[in-house]
Parts: C-alpha cells; sequence; structure tokens
C-alpha cells in the first residue's frame, strides 16, 4: 500500500451535495474502509432511486402489506416472492412510476425494499456495517425523514 491513499466522493448536482472522504494509512482498518464504502452505497443509491421519479412511498405502502407480520425467514421470503404474480406486480409498480420505462427502477426498488423489511442486507450498507462491527458509528444522513 502506498503511504497515503484516500477513498473520495464529491456530489454536486441539482443542489443535492454530498461529499465523502476517508484518507487510507497503513494504520487504517478495514473495516473503516468498508464503512465509508456503504456509506458511499448507502448515499447514492437513496438518491437514485429519488431521481428515477419512481413514488417509492407507493411501493413502501405495497410492501408493507406484503410483509406485515412476516419476520426474518428464508421461508417467509419465499412465499412473498412466490406468492406474487408477475402481471399485477408490474401493473403495481408502472402505476408508482411517472414514466413507464421507469419500472426496472421500481423492480429493483421494491426486491431491495422487500429484503430490508425482512432484515436482509441487499447490499453492504450501513445497517450491515454495524451488525457485524458494533463497535462502528456509522454516520446518519443529514436531513429530516419524514415517518413511514
Amino acid at each position: 500500500m502506498a503511504e497515503s491513499e484516500e477513498i473520495s466522493f464529491f456530489a454536486n448536482c441539482r443542489g443535492w451535495m454530498a461529499v465523502k472522504k476517508k484518507t487510507i494509512t497503513p494504520e487504517t482498518e478495514k473495516k473503516e474502509i468498508l464503512a465509508i464504502l456503504a456509506s458511499i452505497n448507502d448515499t447514492t443509491s437513496r438518491k437514485a432511486y429519488e431521481l428515477s421519479g419512481i413514488k417509492t412511498a407507493e411501493i413502501d405502502i405495497y410492501v408493507d402489506q406484503l410483509t406485515k407480520g412476516k419476520r426474518k425467514g428464508l421461508g417467509n421470503l419465499a412465499e412473498i416472492f412466490g406468492n406474487l404474480k408477475q402481471s399485477e406486480l408490474k401493473t403495481k409498480l408502472t402505476a408508482s412510476c411517472a414514466d413507464p420505462l421507469m419500472y426496472p427502477f421500481a423492480e429493483t426498488y421494491f426486491i431491495n425494499t422487500v429484503l430490508r423489511t425482512l432484515k436482509y442486507s441487499p447490499f453492504i450498507g450501513g445497517a450491515a456495517i454495524t451488525e457485524v462491527y458494533p463497535d462502528m458509528k456509522m454516520p446518519k444522513p443529514r436531513g429530516r425523514k419524514p415517518k413511514k
């Protein structure tokens, strides 16, 4: 490893600004590198769904209906996905898109939200980092988030 390296993410897009930086030295632990990468992923995926124009709140309500009373378990996950009818799902998700061409984004958001609701992480994110490394304090996103 070089004497000093850095992970940098800067965004300035339509009023949205995000800065994530981490200097990496030989003393930097791998968990710190994982944490900054997970933080960048969390930030960018949230913003990507927002910019796509899909109505995430509508999809969240649908996911809540499908997962109501269910706990983490592969059987529950299989049941939810097994009971879905592709045509009904496509109709529901297309209705949550301003433009029907955005359906693949709505589908991705739907799948990720089902997984996260049942406590599965579809990628290494902040929640997964704190589960593996409880001593790590992950930065919270700025701003007020509306309650579901």
